[in-house]
């Protein structure tokens, strides 16, 4: 066992959910490109001092199209994690098209639980077949039996979205928009998720309130205008590269520049400076 990897599992000790997590995220970083991790761990310390300033005052929800807004936030200290107490949400962990994600909040999921469920055996995960290209990857424990399980799951976290909504402090959500979403042809189009905006903004009455869809593809180059979102441009480094893929800088300093991105929304929520 590497040095590496046998400090890596001494961070489980470490008492503080979020120290633990940085920690983990540096020993992994550092162990594999340690020309970058000096720098990953003053983003992230600087990121955690943040987040503890403004406690309470803010909170950052995914809208999909896949965890990366999730993933992203929390790994770099920017949200709070599940273990600091932070509840799931919908659209942290699964793959939904923004058309789906319009409808489901336009209706109040009302079919959100139809009997059009199928479990895929191939990638050993629940689809919500009523929608070519939403289904739970994250969700390991749920398999071909145990459906009933995951709905319920899912219905707590719904509940736990519409709880967000009387929030009285700044909500920030935040959408990943790109092609070709594991494989599929399926676009992310504004239109639907300028859709979604107009409905949250709807359901949370006037408070504190941003909605911004982060475009990561590549060739994105159109010109994009939405009423009730903010359109934010933030390319993949190449055309190859994929945010889950395998650690390398480039992929690091995106998921960097993401989390700035959202940050730069809290403060404008907020209304303070970026180091504020």
């Amino acid at each position: 066992m590497s040095i590496h990897k046998f400090l890596a599992r001494l961070c489980r000790f470490i008492p503080d959910p979020h120290w633990r997590l940085m920690t983990e995220q540096y020993m992994k970083v550092s162990g594999k490109i340690p020309e970058i991790s000096g720098e990953l761990w003053n983003f992230m310390n600087d990121n955690r001092k943040f987040m503890k300033r403004h406690s309470g005052e803010y909170k950052i929800i995914s809208l999909g199209a896949d965890c990366m807004p999730r993933t992203f936030t929390t790994l770099r200290m920017l949200k709070p994690c599940r273990a600091a107490g932070e509840k799931g949400m919908p659209f942290d962990l699964a793959n939904t098209e923004p058309h789906a994600l319009a409808h489901f909040l336009e209706n109040d999921f009302a079919d959100y639980f139809s009997e059009e469920w199928s479990y895929d055996f191939e990638n050993k995960r629940w689809r919500n077949s009523l929608w070519s290209n939403m289904f739970y990857p994250h969700d390991k424990d749920c398999d071909e039996n145990s459906l009933e399980k995951l709905q319920n799951r899912l219905r707590g976290r719904i509940k736990n979205f519409y709880e967000v909504m009387d929030f009285p402090g700044l909500v920030v959500f935040v959408a990943h928009k790109r092609k070709n979403i594991h494989g599929t042809q399926n676009e992310c189009k504004a239109e639907d998720l300028d859709r979604v905006a107009a409905r949250l903004l709807e359901l949370r009455k006037g408070k504190p309130t941003k909605v911004a869809v982060i475009a990561t593809d590549w060739d994105d180059k159109d010109e994009v205008v939405m009423q009730y979102a903010k359109y934010i441009r933030l390319r993949y480094p190449n055309a190859e590269f994929r945010w889950d893929g395998a650690l390398q800088i480039d992929g690091i300093r995106h998921g960097m520049n993401f989390v700035r991105e959202v940050r730069k929304l809290i403060c404008e929520g907020l209304n303070i400076d970026y180091n504020g």
